[in-house]
């Protein structure tokens, strides 16, 4: 009752007077509804498109997972010919294995080691987009915070100056002989 008491005095004062303390209170409390709801709505509607994308925001497991992609890539390398770790370095840079094998020569016995390494570079470049993407939806998700908590705070000043107005710690208010 008494929030819609306070709204429906806003915008009586509102209606019948000048910019005040009180309007510019109500302004940003309706920013702040706003900013919240917007929030609540891609709050529930995010998450299945971040599933359908990385699957979750655990960048962590992801930089874990790419480690230990990487210790494999590196013990499949222990001990390979020079033609071997040089296009598996290109490959790691470009990932254009047709290009890469026409420049080299493997020997033969180093073919089934090299479709492997062929199929890590690949793992590896896949967690690397991915833990990009989680961190650009945890940043999009945690800017709503940057948004609305100053929103937040500005609107406790406001309120707070404006009941100080009223009670005759500051100027009158704009609308005072609405009293």
């Amino acid at each position: 009752l008494a929030f819609i008491l306070a709204v429906v005095h806003a915008f009586l004062a509102i209606l019948r007077s000048d910019l005040s303390k009180g309007s510019i209170a109500l302004f940003t409390f309706l920013i702040l509804i706003i900013s919240g709801i917007a929030w609540r709505i891609i709050y529930s509607a995010f998450p299945p498109i971040v599933a359908g994308a990385v699957g979750n925001l655990a960048v962590k497991d992801t930089q874990s997972k790419s480690q230990i992609v990487q210790v494999e890539i590196d013990k499949l390398l222990a001990g390979k010919s020079a033609d071997f770790r040089h296009g598996a370095a290109e490959g790691m840079r470009r990932r254009n294995w047709q290009r890469i094998e026409r420049k080299i020569k493997l020997h033969p016995t180093e073919m089934d080691d090299w479709n492997t390494l062929k199929k890590l570079v690949d793992r590896i470049k896949r967690y690397s987009r991915r833990e990009r993407l989680q961190k650009g939806y945890a940043a999009f998700m945690q800017g709503w915070k940057w948004l609305h908590i100053p929103i937040a705070i500005v609107f406790a000043g406001v309120v707070t100056l404006h009941v100080l107005d009223v009670f005759g710690f500051g100027t009158p208010p704009a609308h005072a002989d609405l009293i």
